[in-house]
């Protein structure tokens, strides 16, 4: 499998790169192996999101992409339904002060996701396959024009 990078000039964030779990089976069995409870937490929003793609493998990054100290959660689904010729599909998850995850409108394909040193709202612009620069609007990630 490839590892997809995420690369950012600030040194808080650092070199991270996708982590591979692949599950045979369903989403329970990722949720269960996994010991990290924020991460379990994503997945099963995701799940409630994305009910019919959810379950064989998926790849998560723990980086904080709204500035808030906390480790948020991105995460792209490999399964073979949720990937085209721009990429899997691509959720983010917000990590919250009690301890829960919250999902943000997402939802774009990639094969290559950057944390950019720029900021919009608080938020890390992100690149995505190297031609698409994406700003947080207050609400959700639209493309820069």
């Amino acid at each position: 499998m490839r590892n997809v990078l995420i690369v950012s000039g600030i040194a808080i964030l650092g070199l991270i790169t996708f982590s591979f779990t692949p599950v045979g089976g369903n989403l329970a069995s990722a949720i269960n192996a996994s010991r990290d409870t924020a991460t379990n937490a994503c997945l099963k929003d995701l799940q409630t999101l994305h009910p019919n793609i959810m379950s064989v493998v998926t790849e998560v990054s723990k980086v904080d992409i709204n500035d808030d100290g906390m480790r948020d959660r991105i995460v792209r689904i490999t399964e073979t339904d949720s990937c085209g010729n721009s990429g899997c599909l691509t959720e983010i998850c917000l990590a919250e002060e009690n301890g829960k995850m919250k999902v943000i409108p997402f939802g774009y394909a990639t094969e290559e996701f950057r944390i950019l040193e720029t900021r919009s709202e608080s938020y890390y612009d992100i690149l995505l396959n190297d031609n698409v620069t994406l700003s947080w609007d207050g609400a959700h990630y639209t493309p820069i024009e």
